[in-house]
């Protein structure tokens, strides 16, 4: 068989190479030479211009040289006039107003002057004030001054985008020196008031980066990030959503909650693939998928006598624990 003249296969590929060119010359296209430059019959190429008339906003027009038929798209004489509105502007700095907190002031900065740039495309300037109107805000328990990590912020990011290898100075808390890493960054996210960066360390002896485990880092204690001349292959995957920050392989939490409590707990989504049983004295049940012993901890002792730590019988057993060690702080004999 010989080989096709066009290697557009796929007849999805073929339809917008046929669009594109159509709409980006402007020109006559006659249907035997499409036919010949697509490598498919005049039927398919009479179908496919019949699917962009109808699909895209753009007039097709044809005719006929003779017994030549041909086919072309005008352009518009005016370029479109595109720009948010007021509203969807405002959605913007709502969202941004919520993650503050989490931006160095360049950046912030850096985001204030883009939606000022848009603010000036709208198609009534009267209503620049509405556009600027703050609706949201952030409360928070404690906050990090992102401020001195901006150039660490802006080298991941890059790196993120060019799929670079990264050779990270990295200092763990409580620890007096620096790890040097060589890490592939996937995807920077936040927790808890914090900026994290997931990706996997890797060995760049090899000839393309090999992954070697997963790691979850808060970009806060970073103290250098330096792009290398290496490039990694690995994908991010999409996980079902467990409660906590990964620290441990994920395992099942079973507990029981008091009415007020049980209306607090079934507000929220703890895990992907929780279960909520109502009791009949008014009491419910909780079973989901964690992923840090501590935070499930730290969440079971937030809720008090509002709570029963049932399964794994290991955390009932630390549990109890941490409220005898709690306890001691409060006893008779205790001063303040």
């Amino acid at each position: 068989m010989p080989p096709k003249k066009n290697q557009h296969a796929k007849p999805t590929q073929k339809a917008v190479t046929l669009f594109c060119q159509l709409m980006y010359t402007g020109k006559r296209h006659y249907l035997i030479d499409l036919a010949r430059e697509l490598d498919c019959s005049k039927q398919t190429i009479i179908r496919m211009m019949e699917d962009i008339d109808r699909s895209y906003s753009v007039r097709v027009e044809k005719g006929k040289d003779g017994k030549r038929a041909w086919y072309q798209i005008q352009a518009p004489r005016n370029r479109p006039k595109v720009a948010l509105s007021e509203d969807e502007i405002s959605h913007l700095l709502l969202c941004k107003e919520m993650v503050r907190h989490l931006l160095p002031q360049g950046l912030s900065k850096e985001v204030d002057e883009t939606i000022h740039k848009t603010v000036a495309l709208l198609p009534a300037l009267d209503n620049r004030a509405q556009a600027f109107e703050s609706l949201a805000g952030a409360i928070l328990k404690g906050s990090i001054d992102y401020t001195p990590q901006e150039a660490i912020i802006t080298t991941i990011l890059n790196a993120i985008a060019g799929k670079d290898v990264c050779e990270i100075k990295y200092k763990a808390l409580g620890q007096k020196e620096e790890k040097l890493h060589y890490f592939a960054p996937l995807r920077i996210k936040s927790y808890r008031e914090a900026l994290y960066v997931t990706g996997w360390k890797v060995d760049i002896r090899a000839k393309e980066a090999e992954p070697i485990y997963e790691m979850h880092l808060p970009i806060h204690r970073f103290t250098a990030a330096e792009p290398v001349r290496k490039k990694y292959f690995i994908q991010q995957q999409e996980k079902p959503h467990h409660f906590g920050f990964p620290e441990c392989e994920p395992f099942r939490i079973k507990v029981r909650l008091t009415p007020e409590a049980g209306r607090y707990v079934k507000e929220r989504r703890w895990s992907s693939d929780q279960v909520v049983t109502d009791l009949d004295d008014g009491r419910c049940e909780l079973e989901f998928t964690a992923q840090s012993e501590t935070e499930v901890l730290s969440w079971v002792l937030g809720f008090g006598a509002n709570i029963q730590m049932l399964e794994p019988e290991s955390l009932r057993a630390t549990v109890k624990s941490e409220l005898k060690k709690t306890l001691v702080h409060y006893s008779e004999n205790d001063e303040p």
